[in-house]
């Protein structure tokens, strides 16, 4: 496999999940390292954009395979029902939204629009910002992947906190195990928009 990476600078958007002053360990899997770590919610125009940046990486690593069995980093958004069940969330138009995911073990830069250091209570949930990210492919287990380094993190504006926040570490780890892709690798024609699952 021939490893590929692009960078991305996301538009302004909502920041959920973070931890970016302190690196946080998953509930899920105790044995992995605490990483720095946040989720971006991706506007129409980031879409389009990353929609055509993956498929330019999937050919160059994998040539012509059905994009659908490649793991992405970006996954569709998820909240609990009344009956905590989770369920798409969407937007005033009724159309699905997105969030893009990453982390790194190394601490990422991160800073306001005055470039001061962000500080513990600078950061959560809600939160307006930029992230600055380094997609790359990644294969394991016969299973394959393109995953987003956090190098950096712009905060531009404050958003809106909260209320009554639970781990939200968990909540993550929660939305992402319900969206995993089939691993199976099928050969197919000219990669299509179509087949990029947002």
């Amino acid at each position: 496999m021939e490893r590929t990476s692009r960078s991305f600078t996301t538009d302004e958007s909502t920041i959920l999940f973070p931890h970016l002053i302190e690196p946080a360990k998953s509930p899920f899997n105790p044995d992995r390292p605490a990483r720095f770590e946040c989720s971006f919610a991706l506007s129409n125009e980031d879409l389009t954009k990353l929609r055509d940046l993956i498929k330019t990486m999937i050919k160059e690593a994998w040539g012509n395979i059905n994009a659908s069995t490649v793991n992405l980093c970006v996954k569709e958004r998820k909240k609990k029902n009344d009956k905590g069940e989770y369920e798409p969330l969407l937007d005033e138009a009724g159309k699905q939204t997105y969030m893009l995911s990453a982390w790194s073990y190394k601490k990422p830069i991160c800073v306001d629009v005055a470039r001061r250091e962000l500080k513990e209570e600078d950061v959560y949930t809600g939160m307006l910002g930029r992230g600055i990210v380094n997609l790359y492919t990644f294969e394991s287990v016969g299973r394959k992947h393109i995953l987003a380094g956090l190098g950096g993190v712009v905060k531009t504006g404050e958003g809106t906190r909260p209320q009554g926040a639970s781990n939200v570490n968990l909540e993550i780890d929660n939305i992402l195990s319900t969206t995993k892709s089939d691993a199976a690798t099928q050969i197919a024609g000219e990669i299509s928009a179509d087949e990029i699952p947002f």
